[in-house]
């Protein structure tokens, strides 16, 4: 039996909770082999993701930007798990006169929505996180932070909508009208929601967007994002139990004791010894980055640090919660790039590395990357060299548990909601490889299959 709670969650899935979070709670509930992971491949830092949890017919929506849960989707008809509001449980079949006149209560005027007669446009950013066009006319009865979704057939959509008052007329319909879809969001209204997500998706990746985000969904300490720079990390936070609204780690300067009194202990430590030198490992994965201290110095500095993206495809994908960063150029403020930025537009285009510990990201590239004084050179100045192929197979990806059933590869562009039968099996050649791409002492990773950054290390 799952509490449902409007504006805020539905079991132990709560909004505003990271996808990592979330799967945590499924491996715990034992339900993660049953789900599908929906997303963009031409665009997965523009578009939601998706969780859909077969076995309870429930659709989990992740916003793009932090990975947050914005929507949780109660598909009615796909679903024998059993709800409750306020202590009591709720029918099997609900019905629309129950929801309005003996559980809810009247609310604002609903709303027809006739996905068949809107052009591609509309119905992509109006049903964007739904998938129901194919469903044809619904009326959809809204309440702050809950939605119910009801089927029309289109004799009664048109006497509804060439009504004058469909409020009043759809309360004396003699068709019962079964629920077909319960949707928890936060919000006042379902429309007031359905125009800020699609807002928000039109909206470049910018602090501020961030921040206000993090304001509206966090419930406790987090990284809004990361200010990245020569030989440091700007990291700006949100309700930090110490009150600090950001800290700074500047490589060779920052001890480990400074890190961990701001971050706490990490989640995991390695201790391990390169060309004579001993390294420590401190892997924050709550947070999306790990730290490498040198502990053959007094105090043991911070020596580098790697940031990751949490891309879908990625070797990483789930392990780490995605730490969003910026860079910005030291001398006109303008922006360099971002955790979103592609392959073909980074600004720092050679290939440069050299072999190292994948598991940990420890690789050695100072021998061939620059110091920070060229920081700004231009791109005319940049020497092309071979890349690097990280092959993370040999690191025990298990193919087995990445098959078609699971991800499902979509392409938004081409009308998500009304053709979401193309599923694409990972293939063994690509998936969870990448190059490097070096500049002066920054490191890309960036994934084979798609182009999209999945780390960035500074050292």
């Amino acid at each position: 039996m799952l509490a449902i709670v409007p504006n805020k969650s539905v079991g132990n899935f709560q909004l505003g909770s990271s996808i990592t979070q979330i799967t945590k709670i499924l491996q715990r509930e034992k339900e993660f082999n049953n789900t599908n992971f929906i997303f963009s491949q031409s665009q997965p830092n523009r578009l939601p993701i998706v969780i859909e949890l077969e076995n309870r017919g429930i659709r989990l929506t992740f916003d793009p930007f932090g990975q947050k849960l914005i929507l949780i989707q109660i598909l009615m008809n796909k679903t024998k798990q059993r709800y409750q509001f306020k202590g009591k449980v709720l029918p099997e079949d609900l019905y629309f006169k129950e929801v309005y006149n003996r559980i809810f209560g009247p609310t604002y005027p609903g709303t027809i929505y006739n996905p068949v007669s809107e052009n591609n446009s509309e119905c992509h950013e109006r049903e964007e996180s739904q998938k129901q066009c194919q469903l044809g006319p619904q009326y959809t009865l809204s309440y702050e932070g809950i939605c119910f979704q009801f089927n029309l057939s289109p004799e009664l959509s048109q006497k509804l909508t060439s009504s004058d008052d469909n409020e009043v007329a759809i309360q004396n319909v003699d068709e019962p009208l079964l629920c077909q879809g319960i949707n928890i969001f936060q919000g006042k209204t379902w429309a007031e929601y359905l125009e800020g997500t699609a807002f928000l998706l039109r909206q470049k990746l910018t602090e501020k967007l961030l921040t206000q985000e993090i304001a509206k969904l966090s419930s406790g300490f987090s990284i809004i994002y990361a200010l990245v720079g020569p030989g440091e990390v700007d990291f700006r936070l949100s309700q930090h139990p110490r009150g600090l609204s950001n800290f700074k780690i500047v490589l060779n300067r920052t001890e480990m004791s400074a890190v961990v009194e701001n971050f706490g202990p990490p989640d995991d430590s390695v201790l391990k010894e390169d060309k004579d030198q001993w390294k420590k490992i401190h892997n924050y994965f709550r947070y999306g980055f790990d730290v490498f201290y040198n502990v053959g110095k007094p105090l043991a500095p911070v020596q580098k640090i790697v940031i990751h993206n949490n891309v879908v495809t990625s070797y990483e994908f789930l392990k780490y919660e995605k730490l969003t960063w910026f860079m910005y150029n030291q001398v006109n403020q303008q922006l360099i790039c971002d955790c979103h930025t592609e392959k073909h537009n980074l600004p720092f285009r050679y290939d440069s590395a050299n072999d190292g510990d994948q598991n940990h990201h420890d690789h050695n590239h100072q021998a061939k990357l620059g110091g920070y004084q060229n920081n700004h050179a231009s791109l005319n100045q940049i020497k092309k060299k071979d890349h690097i192929i990280l092959n993370r197979k040999e690191y025990g990806l298990d193919f087995s548990d990445q098959n078609s059933s699971r991800f499902e590869l979509v392409d938004y562009d081409d009308q998500l909601e009304c053709q979401m039968n193309s599923k694409m099996e990972p293939t063994g050649n690509d998936w969870g490889l990448s190059k490097l791409f070096g500049y002066n002492r920054y490191v890309f990773e960036v994934l084979v299959d798609s182009g999209v950054m999945s780390s960035i290390t500074l050292f």
